[in-house]
C-alpha cells in the first residue's frame, strides 16, 4: 500500500491512516503473489475538507413589519456546491432549497435561519432574519380638535390620535386625495360652504383604518 507520494509498504486490510490534513488524497493499493509478482495498481482519491462553508446570504426576505401571513425567503452560498437546512422560530432544522416558502403564519415576530451545507457535512454559522407579522388593522384615529361645525374663519386646524402609536396618518381635504400628514395639521384660504376633512391611521405593516 501507498498513500499520496510515499513509497509502497506491506500492508494488510483493512489498513487505517490518521492525522491526515485538508486537501486530496490518493490510496493506492497493489497484489503480490508468492513469486513476487506485482498486480497493476488500483487507486483510490479523496478530499479532506475540515473547513465550515461561509453563512449563507438571504437574497430576498419579507419586510420587517409584513401585512402577509406567508413568507418567502430566497439565500444563496459562496460554495456553489453547498446545499442549506433552514429553521423556522422554534423548530428544527430540516433541509431545504432557495426559494423557501412559509404560510398560515401567526400574527406576531418571526425568526427565520439558514445554514450551508458543503459535500463533506460541515455545516456554516447560520444566518438570521426577524421579522413581524401584522394583519390586523389599526384602530380608526380620534379627532380631539376641530373648528366648530359653523365658522367664521377660512383656515381650519385639526388634531388627532390613535390607539396604534406607532401609527402614521393621511389627511383629505373636501376632494383632494390622501396625503401624508402629522397631527395638528392646518387648512387655509378656504372658501365659503361645507368643507369635510378625512383622516385615516396607516400601520406599520400599511393597513389603513379612516
Amino acid at each position: 500500500c501507498g498513500l499520496d507520494s510515499g513509497s509502497f509498504g506491506s500492508c494488510t486490510s483493512p489498513v487505517t491512516y490518521d492525522g491526515l490534513g485538508e486537501g486530496v488524497h490518493t490510496f493506492r493499493v497493489e497484489a503480490v503473489d508468492p513469486a513476487g509478482n506485482e498486480s497493476t495498481v488500483t487507486s483510490y482519491s479523496w478530499t479532506i475538507d475540515l473547513t465550515q462553508p461561509p453563512p449563507p446570504t438571504i437574497t430576498s426576505a419579507p419586510p420587517s413589519v409584513a401585512a402577509s401571513t406567508s413568507a418567502t425567503f430566497s439565500f444563496t452560498d459562496d460554495e456553489a456546491s453547498a446545499t442549506f437546512l433552514c429553521r423556522l422560530d422554534n423548530g428544527s432544522f430540516d433541509s431545504c432549497t432557495s426559494p423557501v416558502t412559509y404560510d398560515q403564519l401567526s400574527e406576531g415576530g418571526h425568526t427565520f435561519r439558514v445554514r450551508a451545507v458543503d459535500a463533506a457535512g460541515n455545516q456554516s454559522a447560520a444566518t438570521t432574519y426577524s421579522w413581524t407579522v401584522d394583519v390586523t388593522p389599526p384602530p380608526a384615529p380620534t379627532i380631539t380638535s376641530a373648528p366648530a361645525s359653523v365658522t367664521a374663519s377660512t383656515s381650519a386646524t385639526f388634531a388627532f390620535t390613535d390607539g396604534d402609536s406607532t401609527a402614521t396618518f393621511s389627511c383629505k381635504l373636501d376632494s383632494g386625495s390622501f396625503t401624508s400628514c402629522t397631527s395638528p395639521i392646518t387648512y387655509q384660504q378656504l372658501a365659503e360652504g361645507t368643507h369635510t376633512f378625512g383622516v385615516k391611521g396607516v400601520d406599520a405593516a400599511g393597513h389603513e383604518r379612516a
